[in-house]
């Protein structure tokens, strides 16, 4: 303890040295005719977020440590409390820290400015040196924590203390992370839009596209990927250099709220290696074989959590919107399809979507135990970009189509979520209100206009007959409907999880009753990558 707390203070004492001793000598005017001029203004280069830095640890962290002195067993908590700090102030340090070395780098280390300095603090170490104390302290703590969870083997403290390790390993996991992600280039938009990166690894992958004529694009080579998976984008990059130097080129990018998952795969594509990420009906699909089966349960595993977090979100919203639809048919006139209102979530701009596919109905139907949402669990449609903003069309190959699961075969391995309707199918329904359809295999609806139900899909969609006007047959939002004699259904299934079935059997039995009838208004996702 006695040794986490004083080179703490050194710690403390160094980041401070180099706070005074060079970055505000660079304002210094007695100093100014020694700075180089490739260092006007560029003290945030150089030295980063090392301020934030020092506030952090001079006046929160040392102290909590110090207030553990007398009472060691509480030390474990002052690192699992801070853990997200730690996670921002030094993510934040070493993502800069390859600007901060090129710029030092073009200053030169022996330029009369840097070796004045050092003088000054008497030093027996140059700047760099000095700037590379945060990324070793970092990766100190966790050793200094083994240590004291050694010596307190058979005492109360051990479970904090290997709470606290987990806590720091889990932040270098995180700093790590964040300096690969430095090396990405080509991609245009900030990576910090789409959460915290999750996992990344070295892949082969095959892709295949469905053109409109149902035809597969298809070549038989893998192209090795390097992938990065965040809570809200699938990025697909080519690996260049050293490992120790590594870049990264962009060349795919699939947001989570598109995708769906196949977990396996039978017959001649049994390779129990290999998983699906695949876009609506399936008109893209990218087949992923890691490295070894323990790889791809640890990428399903996690890729199961995204798509379970992105269906609650999808399911919050349309509750709300079930809600509004509830108060518009209580005196407002609903609104018209036209002008549907865009929303936001998880800062992605985009209208809920049926996800269904009108080419064979019986697809668009849930399986008997369980039924599919939105086709396999993906949700709104989403084309891969490349970094031209066009869909990518990658030099490298294509999948063969027998790599690929056909859209006629079983869901096994699918994501899914169990699906309890309270509709009876042929049972007569009434629309409450207009709705104009938007694309192939749906149906217009008029307020008051009678309809039978055909079969009951998913995501909130069923296939009706309108009855009278020639009896056509479509798609609509079941949201929409409302049993005949009733021109306010207020008792319309709303969204509800239980969560008796989640723990380790799987995410996908997580959640064991799902209600959707939610106002799910197709619509396209707005804008690309």
């Amino acid at each position: 303890m006695t040794e986490l707390i004083e080179t703490e203070k050194t710690y403390v004492h160094e980041l401070y040295s180099i706070i005074q001793g060079y970055k505000k000598e660079m304002t210094n005017p007695e100093m100014k005719h020694l700075v180089p001029h490739s260092l006007y203004g560029k003290a945030d280069i150089l030295f980063g977020n090392m301020e934030a830095l020092y506030q952090f640890h001079n006046d929160v962290f040392l102290q909590d440590l110090q207030n553990c002195r007398s009472t060691p067993e509480l030390v474990g908590t002052c690192f699992v409390q801070r853990k997200e700090t730690f996670h921002k102030l030094y993510s934040a340090y070493c993502m800069n820290k390859p600007k901060s070395e090129a710029l030092r780098l073009q200053c030169a280390s022996d330029n009369a400015f840097f070796k004045e300095c050092q003088r000054k603090l008497n030093h027996k170490l140059p700047l760099d040196a000095y700037l590379l104390k945060p990324v070793q302290r970092i990766t100190k703590y966790q050793l200094l924590l083994k240590d004291l969870l050694k010596y307190s083997e058979g005492s109360g403290e051990q479970y904090e203390l290997q709470e606290a390790v987990n806590t720091m390993l889990d932040v270098l996991k995180h700093v790590n992370d964040s300096m690969h992600q430095v090396s990405i280039t080509g991609f245009h938009g900030s990576l910090a839009d789409y959460g915290k990166l999750l996992l990344q690894g070295m892949f082969n992958v095959w892709m295949e596209k469905k053109k409109k004529e149902r035809m597969r694009e298809l070549r038989f080579k893998p192209s090795q990927r390097y992938i990065f998976l965040y809570e809200h984008l699938v990025l697909f990059t080519k690996k260049y250099g050293r490992d120790d130097n590594p870049s990264y080129a962009f060349k795919n990018a699939l947001k989570t709220s598109q995708i769906g998952l196949t977990e396996n795969f039978k017959g001649s594509r049994g390779d129990k290696r290999k998983f699906e990420l695949w876009l609506h009906g399936r008109t893209q699909v990218f087949i992923i074989q890691a490295p070894s089966t323990e790889c791809k349960d640890l990428w399903v595993k996690n890729i199961k959590q995204v798509l379970l977090q992105q269906f609650e979100l999808l399911k919050d919203e349309s509750k709300r919107q079930h809600y509004e639809k509830y108060e518009q048919l209580n005196g407002v006139k609903p609104q018209s399809p036209s002008s549907r209102v865009r929303h936001t979530i998880s800062g992605m701009s985009w209208e809920s979507r049926r996800v269904s596919d009108n080419n064979n109905h019986s697809r668009s139907e849930c399986q008997r135990a369980s039924r599919v949402l939105g086709r396999r669990a993906t949700f709104p449609a989403l084309r891969s970009y490349g970094a031209n903003g066009e869909l990518s069309d990658h030099e490298d190959g294509w999948s063969t189509d027998d790599l690929s699961q056909s859209e006629d075969e079983d869901d096994d391995g699918d994501i899914f979520v169990n699906t309890e309707v309270n509709t009876e199918v042929g049972g007569s329904y009434v629309a409450l209100g207009d709705y104009e359809a938007v694309d192939v295999g749906e149906a217009s609806l008029v307020e008051g206009q009678p309809v039978q139900v055909l079969r009951v899909g998913c995501a909130g969609w069923w296939y009706v007959r309108c009855l009278g006007g020639g009896g056509r047959e479509g798609w609509v939002p079941a949201a929409y409907l409302g049993p005949s004699g009733r021109v306010h259904h207020t008792a319309r299934s709303s969204p509800s999880v239980s969560s008796q079935d989640s723990g380790t059997g799987g995410l996908h039995h997580a959640i064991s009753r799902i209600s959707m009838a939610s106002n799910l208004s197709s619509t396209s996702l707005d804008g690309g990558m």
